[in-house]
């Protein structure tokens, strides 16, 4: 299954974009095992407080790793209520967020009322509870291939750091370019 689309703001200020999309821009050959993403999603303040026990385990094994990419994403819906808070809490959530990570850093608010594709995205995922933290695998062609919820279990961790995310990445090192001699005629 893809990764259902969701149009996300980046934290870091530069326009709207759009997910799994913009995710793939560096895997140009469309390979599977080119690439592998890890998004971090919460919905709310307590599943947002979870996230730091997935990512950074995972960031410090892989976060060298030029071919996994992490991503945090802030999920916001609500009513008229939410609707009249949202500049403060957009502004509270840039605030919050250390300048280091707002390269990788996006925020979903449903101000322009995409409740339809917000929709698409949490049950096409299966996230129906908003109170937790998520953490979502995608291979190189913004395949979802695990989905996880809550705090990690050691299990979980080991898992997908040593068994999962190893396996969408290429299992041989990039070649290098071969050096240009002189040919020699016999």
């Amino acid at each position: 299954q893809v990764l259902p689309p969701l149009t996300v703001q980046p934290l870091n200020g530069t326009d709207k974009k759009v997910f799994p999309d913009d995710l793939l821009t560096q895997n140009r050959t469309r390979d599977p095992t080119a690439q592998c993403t890890v998004i971090g999603l919460s919905f709310r303040d307590f599943g947002f407080q979870m996230l730091p026990s997935w990512m950074e385990p995972l960031q410090k094994e892989h976060g060298t790793n030029p071919r996994v990419q992490f991503v945090k994403l802030n999920v916001s819906e609500g009513g008229w209520l939410f609707r009249s808070m949202a500049p403060f809490l957009k502004w509270m959530i840039r605030h919050n967020t250390p300048d280091e990570e707002k390269e990788y850093s996006y925020m979903y608010y449903d101000l322009d009322r995409q409740e339809v594709e917000l929709s698409n995205f949490k049950f096409g995922l299966g996230l129906h509870n908003v109170l937790t933290c998520y953490i979502v695998l995608l291979d190189g062609l913004g395949r979802v291939r695990w989905v996880a919820s809550g705090p990690p279990t050691s299990d979980e961790l080991e898992v997908l750091t040593h068994r999962l995310i190893p396996k969408l990445l290429p299992q041989k090192p990039l070649s290098t370019p071969r050096k240009q001699g002189k040919r020699h005629r016999k």
